[in-house]
């Protein structure tokens, strides 16, 4: 059985996450109106009490700078009443392994993948949204009870997969290549706890941006747009544990007319689009840069440039003219650093 999340490429990172609620006793009810004046003009009705909230479980901590950014990047991408579920236990072989974020953490899609471990063959991904991982002949798969609800448990030789539903989203627990046992994978899970909502999650696109990536790394953000779209959107961010960091912010006036603004490899570069149909060079920020037009695949048009050894890219698609692309990129100004919201 394969990992669903394709992370050869990636490495670790990290996130944070804790729930606290709080629950009163009221003051009880008379049971009739005559009832009530005698409450009233004979004693004073008990006062109100406000039960203290219940401690939060902590995240469980494995390397806690890094795992503090993972979860918060998953936070900034999805939205607030998504229930990001991260873990409070780990056994004691995972003390040492490293947090690392899905690439394909997306907020349209409504998934994420937090992988712990430095490799696919040797890790335990926690992750929502994804689908399940196929089953090779020789896997074996199981009914149990996780969380309240009926759950599958497959196993083959070298992997296994724990999958249930909650409150609408599809969870699973993946295990490639350790030697975990059952029991230590279901307490993982019945430990799972939401991570609570955070401030900055109704910030601006680019405010999160900013917050949930190292300080080194630049952010382009326009200062001019065509008239007619929208606010920003994140789509995807992370920073692996190299420190290699990626961005995806959306804007749109349409669902075809979109401009997205990118940082790496990640979602949103040229990708596996068709060839193009022309390429030049032309100057974006002082800096020598490739542009790039398809025209048949919805006139999508992408320009390119190094800064700082980061490439970024500006692709729009629609009506957009290959002018205004240019005009767009041009009106970059760096995101400044400030304290996350």
């Amino acid at each position: 059985m394969s990992l669903p999340i394709q992370m050869k490429h990636v490495v670790p990172l990290v996130i944070i996450a804790v729930l606290a609620s709080g629950c009163s006793s009221i003051a009880p009810v008379p049971s009739s109106t005559a009832d009530a004046v005698v409450a009233s003009t004979t004693a004073p009705a008990p006062p109100t009490h406000t039960a203290p909230a219940p401690p939060t479980p902590a995240l469980a901590t494995t390397n806690q700078p890094e795992q503090t950014l993972a979860w918060q990047q998953v936070q900034a991408v999805l939205p607030p009443e998504v229930p990001i579920l991260a873990p409070t236990w780990l056994p004691d072989s995972m003390q040492q392994l490293q947090p690392a974020i899905s690439p394909s953490t997306h907020s349209a899609e409504l998934m994420y993948g937090v992988m712990y471990g430095v490799e696919q063959k040797n890790a335990v991904v926690f992750t929502m949204g994804y689908p399940s991982s196929p089953q090779r002949e020789s896997a074996a798969t199981k009914k149990l009870t996780v969380r309240g609800t009926t759950a599958s448990l497959t196993k083959n030789e070298s992997a296994t997969q724990l999958r249930w539903d909650e409150q609408g989203h599809s969870y699973a627990i993946f295990i490639e290549g350790l030697a975990l046992s059952e029991s230590d994978l279901l307490q993982m899970a019945e430990k799972l706890h939401p991570l609570p909502a955070a401030t900055f999650q109704t910030a601006d696109a680019w405010t999160k941006t900013r917050g949930v990536l190292p300080a080194d790394v630049t952010i382009y953000k326009p200062t001019w747009l065509p008239k007619g779209y929208g606010p920003a959107e994140l789509v995807a961010v992370t920073t692996t544990r190299d420190r290699v960091s990626s961005y995806t912010v959306l804007t749109r006036a349409s669902q075809k007319d979109t401009i997205l603004f990118s940082l790496g490899s990640g979602y949103g570069s040229w990708g596996n689009f068709p060839p193009p149909d022309s390429q030049e060079k032309v100057t974006v920020l002082g800096q020598e840069a490739n542009l790039m037009i398809s025209r048949e695949n919805n006139n999508t048009m992408s320009v390119s440039w190094t800064s700082n050894r980061q490439t970024y890219h500006v692709r729009t698609g629609g009506a957009l003219t290959r002018d205004e692309l240019l005009r767009i990129a041009n009106s970059l100004v760096p995101v400044p650093a400030a304290p996350m919201p």
